[in-house]
Parts: structure tokens; sequence; C-alpha cells
């Protein structure tokens, strides 16, 4: 008798991993947070799938870029090269000779609904299935694996719908045949706890309770869940405020309420929002008046005044911009940092601070500030008043006038590397933060070869 042919897949499964794995279970759904090794253990059991049973193997991701970014690269370093016949990079294809027969392995698009119809699988693996459209499972998906009886492993970082429902479902045992499993970034053994430490120190709350600890974050909550009792201070706790380095941030709204607030960096470099300044209906020089009235005897620099960049639109009938009719009374500002996807991030981050204190306080002094930061939700308006304590911090942070921006991962319209070991510098203006696969994508270094070396197959 001949004895048959094994390989070594070129992975050490962790716990978590072996869990998944050991499972008798057809469907298994596993909802696990990043870096648990989730696409590393899904390549493998792809690769596994098609070595030990010819035909064809489908792994479907809701786009291609994800794919060649994130997934390719594994599924590579697990083939065993004696069963490689082609690999199609294009198309992102592999085709292989098994001791079973011809196996493929196929990389699809979730987006592409028609071209998932109609054929009969080996296997399935899903990823990032919480965001695909609810019906591409029941009414697509699921019926490619009819024919073969085929198995299908499911994963994804949670999001509320379809793919938390089945996975609710088949931990509470109502769907037979199916298995659901759990994981975060502390399962896995081969991240040490202090780069976890500062991945979630680097990370918002929301994040970190999503992304790595798999945990569903509704996003109709509060935008600042991070601030809490110890975020609002007396002024008697800072009795020398007045000397400490101060930035003006202000919101100018003609239909909206003006907001203005006055920031504070202590020598610690916590930022304390000390007074605020909350109107509508008031002209230019009415607020002018008010806001130079509230300002005498700080320490305020000429460039740390700044105001919302919209304000320095000129008005078509006066022919002059709001930022312009300020200066005639003496106040110059200078313009916010109007980004998209970083501009709450460091609030966030300074609002949270560490486990001994937050980065950034609000003074009792301050009630319309307390009131929105305790209030705000994601999908409605920002108040203005908000607003301006976003523009005076991220000002600070753009000047480096607290020593604690120089702790944090950059966002001032640069990505910098999360690694403090790695060389540190801008990327490239107005991206962000990216692993190093994702910016190496593309160069022929990083493509597979004939000469590619996984390491550990025999």
């Amino acid at each position: 008798m001949t004895a048959p042919i094994r390989f070594t897949l070129p992975i050490k499964l962790h716990e978590k991993q072996l869990e998944v794995d050991n499972s008798t279970a057809r469907f298994k759904v596993c909802k696990w947070g990043r870096r648990g090794g989730k696409t590393r253990y899904g390549a493998y059991w792809t690769v596994k799938n098609a070595i030990s049973d010819a035909g064809l193997h489908w792994h479907v991701n809701k786009n291609l870029d994800l794919v060649r970014d994130e997934v390719w690269p594994h599924v590579l370093e697990m083939l065993p090269r004696e069963c490689i016949v082609k690999v199609d990079e294009t198309r992102l294809r592999i085709f292989l000779q098994t001791p079973g027969g011809p196996s493929r392995i196929f990389c699809k698009s979730a987006d592409k609904e028609d071209a998932l119809r109609g054929r009969g699988l080996k296997s399935l693996w899903v990823d990032e299935a919480s965001f695909i459209r609810p019906t591409l499972w029941n009414n697509v998906l699921r019926a490619t694996l009819a024919d073969y009886r085929a198995p299908a492993l499911i994963t994804s970082s949670p999001r509320k719908g379809w793919f938390t429902s089945q996975w609710d479902k088949a931990k509470a045992g109502k769907m037979p045949g199916w298995e659901a499993f759990f994981a975060t970034i502390y399962d896995n053994p081969y991240i040490s706890r202090e780069e976890i430490e500062e991945i979630r120190l680097a990370t918002p709350e929301d994040v970190w309770m999503r992304e790595y600890m798999a945990q569903e974050v509704d996003n109709s909550g509060v935008v600042y869940a991070e601030f809490d009792e110890r975020s609002i201070f007396h002024p008697d706790e800072y009795p020398d405020i007045s000397k400490y380095p101060c930035v003006v941030g202000a919101d100018y709204g003609l239909e909206d309420p003006t907001g203005v607030v006055w920031a504070h960096v202590a020598p610690d470099g916590t930022v304390l929002w000390s007074h605020e300044h909350s109107r509508n209906g008031w002209d230019v020089s009415r607020h002018a008046e008010k806001i130079l009235e509230r300002s005498r005897g700080l320490n305020i620099d000429p460039l740390n005044w700044v105001l919302d960049v919209v304000n320095f639109r000129r008005d078509p009938s006066s022919g002059k911009s709001v930022a312009q009719k300020f200066a005639e009374y003496g106040i110059n500002f200078q313009r916010s940092d109007k980004t998209n996807d970083e501009k709450f991030d460091t609030v966030k981050r300074f609002v949270r601070g560490n486990e001994s204190a937050p980065f950034a306080r609000v003074s009792m002094a301050c009630p319309k500030l307390i009131d929105a930061f305790r209030t705000w939700e994601h999908g409605k308006h920002e108040p203005d008043i908000l607003a301006a304590a976003r523009y005076s911090l991220n000002h600070i942070v753009k000047r480096n006038l607290s020593p604690i921006a120089a702790l944090l991962p950059r966002i001032d319209g640069y990505a910098y590397s999360t690694n403090r070991r790695a060389p540190v510098g801008p990327l490239a203006p107005g991206r962000v933060l990216l692993p190093r696969y994702a910016r190496e994508r593309g160069r022929p270094a990083t493509r597979f070869s004939w000469d590619f070396e996984a390491g550990g197959m025999a």
C-alpha cells in the first residue's frame, strides 16, 4: 500500500485557532478581533481544504483590494511548492495538482454578486462578513455549497447586522451544524502584552472595543464615550491657569450659535478648557468685544487664535470673510485644521488619557461644553462649542504646545507608524495609517515568485 502524501503547512496554530480547527461543525462562524489570527487561519484553512479535497475552493471578501493587501500574502505563504501548477496574481487565482487531482483556489469580491452564482464548491471562506450585503449568504453563497455538502468558514470583526445575528444563533445552539467562536487580540500569544498596550493607548475606545476586542459598538451612541467625571475640574484646582499658554478656538455661526473656548496647556501637558462663549444672533462686533474682554490677562500668542476654516470664505455681498471682519477688531485668527476621519480622533485620545487621568479636561465654568461632550451622538450635527474645542486642541497638537502630543501617533494630516522602534516620519499628506504591506503593494519585491520562501514546508 502506498503511504499517503503528507504536507506540513507553515503555521503553528494558537489555542483559539485550534478550537476552530478541531471542530467538526460544517459551518464555523468566527467573531474575532483584529490581530487575533483570523486572516492567517483562514488562509491555512483554505489551503488545507484545497489540498485534501480536490476541486474548487473560494475565498470571498468585501473587495479584491483587501484580498491583495491582507489575504493573498498569507495564502501564498501556506502553499506547498510541490503542488503549485500556476499562480495568477492578476485575477487572484491559484491552480494546484494535489494527490486527489486538480484543485483551484479563487478569490472573489462580494461586490460582484452575479459572479458568485451557480458553482459547486468544495469549501468557502467568507472574511469581513459583517461588511457584505445581508442577503448574499442566504440568496447566493449558501447554494454554492449544496452539491458537495461543502464546509464554510465565516469570519469577521463585528458589526451589528446579519453576521452578528448568525453568530448569536450559532452560539445559542439554534442552528444545527453551526458553531460559533470568539477571540480578541489578547488571545494571540505571538503579540506581546507591551505591544498590545501600545496599540490600546493609541486607539479610541470605541475603535478598540470593536476592532480589537470584537465587541459590537452602536454607532448611534455618544461620540465621546470617554468623557466622564474625571474630565471635569473645579477652577480652584489650577490657580495659575491664566499664566499657562492659551489657545482660543472659535466656530462662527450665522444661523447656528457661535462657539468660543479658551484652552490652556498645563505644565504637565494637560489641556484645560477654562471658559466658553456661546451666543446666537450676534454680529462679529459683539462677539469680538466679548472675546477680547475674556482674553485680557491671558497668555495668548498671536498665532494661537484659531477659527473654522469655512469662516475664511468671502461673503459675496460684503466682499469680506468673517475672519477679515474679526481682524478689523484686532483678532487675527488662524485657519483650523479641517481633516475628516482624524478630526475627532485627537480629542478622543486626549479625553481618554491613560489609567491615571485624562489628558484634556473641562472647567465647571463651561456647562455647555460639558453637556456637548456628554450628549453629542454619531450622525447628529456637531455642537458649535464642541467644534471650537476641537479646533483649539488640534491647534495645540499641530504646534506641539503640549508635550503629550509627542507621545501619541501623529494625526495632523500625515500618517506615522505606531511602531516606536521603526523609523518615524511622514508617509504621505492626508493619508491614514497603513500596514507596511499595504504601503508596498504593487512593488515587484513583495509579489509572488517561484523563488518565494515560505519556510517550514516538507
